[in-house]
């Protein structure tokens, strides 16, 4: 029997079970006793193919079909959706945590973590309390325009950045590293871009207007008020904006 049985029938056997996935003893019993003790390396194996996504912690450890699998994404669209439903009404992380139940717990601080980069949502402090509201509730209410992308809009003059030593080669390996060390979160800050490339400031800025001009680079305000304020005194201060560009986003194809 064994000779005949393929780890692909652990790969149906999840594809069934869709969302609820299966725990790991579940699959065990699936697996013919006279190999069952090499549970372990075909489960491995059947995750560095993709084919299965695991272990998910809950009281047992659970496996998913990889389209079925939990991941940030989702958890990402349920926080960005319990916001926009609250308005301006402040949210508690508590709260946003128990929503975020099951699986996509799992996710849950990462999840936070990308959308306040991205400047999507607002981080507030009261005392030992947490609150969240999402960005486009306090713009409607400010009536402020949405101008997350304004290192995009506003052109002003500067200098061509082939004057200067900078250049987005020099940049792309030190973002895809901290974006690496970040856990794969694309926004990353001015900051420690500059001390890692050992750049002068006004260089880097001026390379980095000049790129988002042309889309290849996209600049964001802070989106809490946690930032050090060396971090916020590397960002790109424009005209007529009173928070400075902290954090840039690198296009993946250039």
């Amino acid at each position: 029997m064994a000779k005949e049985w393929s780890s692909s029938k652990l790969v149906e056997a999840l594809i069934a079970a869709g969302m609820k996935g299966v725990t790991k003893s579940g699959l065990e019993k699936k697996i013919p006793k006279s190999i069952r003790g090499k549970s372990a390396s075909i489960l491995s194996e059947l995750r560095s193919e993709g084919s299965i996504h695991g272990p998910f912690k809950r009281r047992a450890d659970y496996y998913f079909a990889a389209k079925f699998a939990p991941t940030r994404a989702q958890a990402e669209r349920l926080i960005d959706k319990l916001l926009r439903d609250a308005g301006l009404r402040l949210t508690t992380q508590t709260d946003l945590s128990a929503q975020a139940n099951g699986f996509l717990q799992v996710f849950f601080k990462d999840a936070l973590a990308a959308l306040k980069s991205e400047a999507k949502i607002v981080e507030l402090k009261r005392g030992q309390s947490t609150f969240y509201v999402h960005r486009e509730a306090v713009i409607k209410q400010l009536r402020l325009p949405d101008d997350c992308e304004a290192g995009q809009s506003r052109k002003p003059p500067i200098q061509s950045s082939r004057h200067s030593a900078v250049t987005l080669k020099d940049v792309r390996p030190i973002y895809d590293r901290l974006k690496t060390e970040q856990g794969g979160i694309s926004t990353v800050k001015i900051y420690d871009i500059m001390t890692r490339l050992g750049a002068a400031k006004e260089d880097l800025h001026r390379l980095l207007l000049e790129e988002a001009r042309s889309g290849r680079v996209s600049l964001h305000p802070a989106s809490t008020v946690q930032f050090d304020s060396k971090v916020m005194a590397a960002g790109i201060r424009l005209e007529g904006q009173s928070a400075p560009l902290v954090t840039i986003i690198l296009r993946e194809d250039v």
